[in-house]
Protein backbone atom coordinates (compact mmCIF):
# COMPACT_ATOMS: atom_id res chain seq x y z
CA UNK A 1 0.00 0.00 0.00
CA UNK A 2 1.56 3.37 -1.20
CA UNK A 3 1.22 6.24 1.17
CA UNK A 4 0.56 9.87 -0.40
CA UNK A 5 2.10 12.73 1.92
CA UNK A 6 2.00 15.83 0.06
CA UNK A 7 3.91 19.06 2.19
CA UNK A 8 5.16 22.12 0.96
CA UNK A 9 8.24 22.69 -0.24
CA UNK A 10 10.21 26.37 -1.10
CA UNK A 11 9.02 29.19 -2.91
CA UNK A 12 10.72 27.75 -5.64
CA UNK A 13 8.76 24.30 -5.29
CA UNK A 14 5.25 24.13 -4.29
CA UNK A 15 4.26 20.95 -3.40
CA UNK A 16 6.50 17.44 -2.66
CA UNK A 17 4.96 14.14 -3.14
CA UNK A 18 7.09 11.38 -1.73
CA UNK A 19 5.96 7.62 -1.19
CA UNK A 20 8.98 5.76 -1.08
CA UNK A 21 7.76 2.55 0.75
CA UNK A 22 11.51 1.76 2.30
CA UNK A 23 13.88 4.62 3.36
CA UNK A 24 14.63 7.76 1.79
CA UNK A 25 15.94 9.29 -1.84
CA UNK A 26 19.43 9.23 -0.34
CA UNK A 27 22.30 9.72 -2.03
CA UNK A 28 24.86 6.58 -2.59
CA UNK A 29 27.54 5.54 -4.57
CA UNK A 30 26.57 3.60 -7.47
CA UNK A 31 22.94 4.72 -6.48
CA UNK A 32 20.73 3.65 -9.56
CA UNK A 33 18.52 6.65 -8.54
CA UNK A 34 16.72 7.90 -11.97
CA UNK A 35 15.20 11.30 -13.29
CA UNK A 36 12.80 12.83 -15.88
CA UNK A 37 11.14 15.69 -16.28
CA UNK A 38 7.87 16.65 -17.13
CA UNK A 39 5.71 19.33 -18.49
CA UNK A 40 1.58 19.03 -19.00
CA UNK A 41 1.14 21.01 -21.91
CA UNK A 42 -1.78 23.39 -21.26
CA UNK A 43 -2.59 26.83 -20.86
CA UNK A 44 -5.48 26.44 -18.39
CA UNK A 45 -5.29 25.69 -14.68
CA UNK A 46 -5.24 22.47 -13.23
CA UNK A 47 -4.58 20.61 -9.62
CA UNK A 48 -0.82 20.01 -9.56
CA UNK A 49 -1.73 18.13 -6.03
CA UNK A 50 -4.37 15.69 -8.06
CA UNK A 51 -1.80 15.49 -11.12
CA UNK A 52 0.81 14.38 -8.74
CA UNK A 53 -1.27 11.68 -6.59
CA UNK A 54 -2.75 10.54 -10.03
CA UNK A 55 0.48 9.86 -11.63
CA UNK A 56 1.96 8.06 -8.54
CA UNK A 57 -1.42 5.55 -8.65
CA UNK A 58 -1.05 5.35 -12.10
CA UNK A 59 3.01 4.30 -12.87
CA UNK A 60 2.74 2.16 -9.87
CA UNK A 61 6.94 1.87 -9.01
CA UNK A 62 8.28 -0.95 -7.59
CA UNK A 63 10.75 1.01 -5.75
CA UNK A 64 9.10 4.57 -4.78
CA UNK A 65 9.70 7.91 -6.58
CA UNK A 66 9.49 11.39 -5.48
CA UNK A 67 7.75 14.49 -7.29
CA UNK A 68 8.76 17.94 -7.40
CA UNK A 69 6.69 20.53 -9.06
CA UNK A 70 9.52 22.91 -10.45
CA UNK A 71 7.69 25.55 -12.21
CA UNK A 72 4.28 26.55 -14.00
CA UNK A 73 2.86 22.71 -15.53
CA UNK A 74 6.79 21.50 -14.73
CA UNK A 75 7.52 18.57 -12.54
CA UNK A 76 10.69 16.40 -11.76
CA UNK A 77 10.54 12.53 -10.93
CA UNK A 78 12.91 10.92 -8.84
CA UNK A 79 13.08 7.06 -9.04
CA UNK A 80 14.60 5.21 -6.58
CA UNK A 81 15.20 2.64 -9.26
CA UNK A 82 16.08 3.29 -12.87
CA UNK A 83 14.00 0.64 -14.42
CA UNK A 84 10.67 2.46 -13.30
CA UNK A 85 11.47 5.51 -14.89
CA UNK A 86 12.54 3.39 -18.54
CA UNK A 87 8.69 1.62 -17.67
CA UNK A 88 7.24 4.58 -17.65
CA UNK A 89 9.58 5.56 -20.50
CA UNK A 90 7.94 2.54 -22.70
CA UNK A 91 4.92 3.15 -21.56
CA UNK A 92 5.46 6.97 -23.53
CA UNK A 93 2.63 8.75 -24.17
CA UNK A 94 0.92 9.98 -21.15
CA UNK A 95 -2.02 12.48 -20.43
CA UNK A 96 -3.36 14.26 -17.31
CA UNK A 97 -7.61 15.64 -18.28
CA UNK A 98 -6.61 15.04 -21.63
CA UNK A 99 -3.55 17.46 -21.77
CA UNK A 100 -0.06 15.71 -22.83
CA UNK A 101 2.36 14.68 -20.74
CA UNK A 102 5.97 15.66 -22.37
CA UNK A 103 8.76 13.86 -20.45
CA UNK A 104 12.66 13.98 -20.78
CA UNK A 105 15.15 12.29 -18.75
CA UNK A 106 17.52 14.19 -16.84
CA UNK A 107 20.55 13.78 -15.26
CA UNK A 108 20.80 15.05 -11.59
CA UNK A 109 22.77 17.47 -11.48
CA UNK A 110 20.85 19.94 -14.92
CA UNK A 111 18.57 22.14 -14.01
CA UNK A 112 15.47 21.13 -14.64
CA UNK A 113 14.30 24.26 -16.45
CA UNK A 114 17.41 23.71 -18.90
CA UNK A 115 15.81 20.27 -19.91
CA UNK A 116 14.02 20.03 -23.46
CA UNK A 117 10.23 19.54 -23.34
CA UNK A 118 9.55 20.38 -27.01
CA UNK A 119 9.09 16.75 -28.90
CA UNK A 120 6.92 13.89 -27.78
CA UNK A 121 6.38 10.19 -29.72
CA UNK A 122 2.87 9.43 -30.28
CA UNK A 123 1.43 6.88 -32.38
CA UNK A 124 -1.54 8.40 -34.67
Amino acid sequence: MWIFTPRPCTEEEDWLLQFPVEGYLEEEEGSSEAWLVGKLLTQGSFNSKAFMSTMTQIWKVRKGMEIREVGKNMFTFCFLERRDKDQILRGYQWSFEWKLIVLNEKEKEVNPKEVSLTHSLFWI
